[in-house]
């Protein structure tokens, strides 16, 4: 036993004080990483929000009777907004998932999400 604990129970209650530091390092190092993923979250939510509503704003002055055409093929509806903001039918967003980039402004394809309307 070490000089610094006089007693057993001085060691045990210092490794439990130990091991308790390490826990509230873990929930803390968790607690951050969530806060950071709600960001990120909220920054994509509000990127999505902001283009659905330039494209309804801009479809509903151009047809106010007809849903989006996709921008690729001119024919499908849109159904998919890609995480830059810009959309697509289904059809074309699966083609430029595979390819990786969206077609408009290159940016990485991490994901899309499904419009309804």
């Amino acid at each position: 036993m070490s000089d610094s604990f006089k007693t057993k129970e001085e060691l045990s209650a210092f490794a439990k004080e130990c091991k308790m530091n390490d826990f509230c390092h873990l929930l803390a190092k968790k607690i951050w990483r969530l806060r950071m993923k709600v960001k990120n979250l909220k920054k994509e939510n509000k990127t999505l929000k902001l283009a659905v509503r330039r494209i309804l704003d801009t479809d509903d002055k151009e047809n106010p009777s007809e849903l989006p055409n996709c921008r690729i093929c001119m024919k499908n509806h849109i159904e998919k907004i890609f995480n830059c903001g810009h959309t697509f039918c289904m059809q074309c967003a699966c083609k430029m998932t595979d390819e990786g980039a969206c077609p408009q402004c290159k940016t990485k394809i991490t994901g899309f999400t499904t419009i309804f309307y």
